[in-house]
């Protein structure tokens, strides 16, 4: 009886939700929604709570739009109550009208097909899932935006980026480093023997392979790299604040390893040391991107301007933008043309 309750209270605010115009109404409804979803879980009523969670998230999408529209952006800040320049409607603050419209940024579509999949695979319906899905379409958003600029961009002297597959992939060219980062997951460890065969056609005497990679399988990769490679060193990457929960091997890592491999024994460069430190998480461009200022500690440690670098697990270029800040040539090759273009995109403006 009192889930029938709890269902008819959905239904009679789903109506309301559907009629409403005003801030205040949608907020209000929000919370009704919220109301219902403690009373229906405090019961055990599993499936009212989960219908009520939906319309708490449809109500905050409203009323996202809403504040989309009458809200001023103007760049200014002042205080929790405002949002640039506009006083907030009472009962939302600052975070909220942020959150609702991205929110209510994602396409209708986007969103139901959210609802639809978390539905049949028992996943939570969540405002942070709701949040994790607005970033992923706000960042495919801006790389179809520089995948179309990059695909009218032609290579410079400094930097080529291709699209190609490293076991087939040819160039004339020999480099002094191969710096990359391969996929993690285990179905890609067949890559780490392609990449250890390639580098060393790519490789100039003396040269060095440092690719990254995740601990998981890190005994794998290592006998994989040394059927290929003489092994030279191992470094850590370390990322300060960036715990990575890996739930397979009930472990949270805030630091990869860096493989270093070569041809020979013959690495005269300059002495460098072991640790390089990424100062953030940047997955604005790449969801397995690195930090620039990661790849950038890597690049200014270990090489001298005017080396060259390949990267063939290009992603979204940052490798190549590093380089060419520290005064390195550089080519990158990846399997998607919209990577490819991305990255085209992103070394124009850098050297722009």
């Amino acid at each position: 009886m009192a889930d029938n309750v709890a269902l008819i209270e959905i239904n009679k605010a789903q109506q309301a939700l559907e009629r409403a115009n005003e801030i205040h109404e949608m907020v209000d409804l929000r919370d009704k929604f919220m109301a219902i979803q403690i009373f229906a879980n405090a019961q055990g009523f599993k499936d009212a709570a989960q219908e009520a969670k939906i319309y708490q998230l449809k109500a905050e999408r409203k009323a996202g739009e809403w504040l989309k529209e009458h809200v001023d952006h103007r760049g200014a800040a002042a205080g929790n109550e405002y949002q640039d320049d506009t006083r907030l409607p009472d009962g939302v603050d600052k975070l909220e009208s942020s959150r609702w419209q991205s929110e209510a940024a994602i396409p209708e579509e986007q969103f139901n097909d959210w609802i639809d999949r978390c539905l049949s695979t028992g996943k939570e319906i969540s405002s942070a899932g709701l949040q994790r899905l607005g970033k992923d379409y706000r960042r495919e958003q801006k790389r179809e935006e520089l995948a179309e600029i990059g695909n009218d961009v032609l290579p410079s002297d400094l930097w080529s980026v291709e699209q190609g597959d490293i076991s087939s992939w040819q160039t004339p060219k020999r480099y002094d480093f191969i710096i990359t980062d391969p996929p993690y997951p285990r179905e890609y460890l067949p890559l780490y023997d392609v990449l250890g065969r390639r580098a060393r056609e790519w490789l100039k005497p003396g040269g060095l392979l440092i690719a990254m990679c995740g601990q998981s399988y890190l005994n794998q990769i290592y006998a994989t790299l040394d059927r290929h490679l003489v092994y030279y060193w191992t470094a850590a990457y370390l990322m300060p604040g960036q715990v990575t929960p890996l739930r397979q091997r009930q472990v949270n890592t805030s630091w990869k390893p860096l493989l270093i491999y070569g041809l020979d024994e013959q690495y005269k460069g300059k002495i460098f040391g072991d640790v390089f430190i990424s100062d953030s998480k940047e997955k604005d461009f790449h969801d397995w991107g690195q930090s620039l200022s990661g790849m950038t500690s890597i690049i200014n440690q270990i090489c001298l301007p005017g080396q060259s670098i390949l990267d063939p697990f290009c992603g979204a270029g940052t490798t190549g933008i590093a380089a060419i800040k520290y005064g390195c040539s550089f080519d990158g090759i990846d399997l998607e043309e919209q990577n490819v273009n991305v990255s085209k995109a992103r070394l124009y403006d850098s050297t722009a």
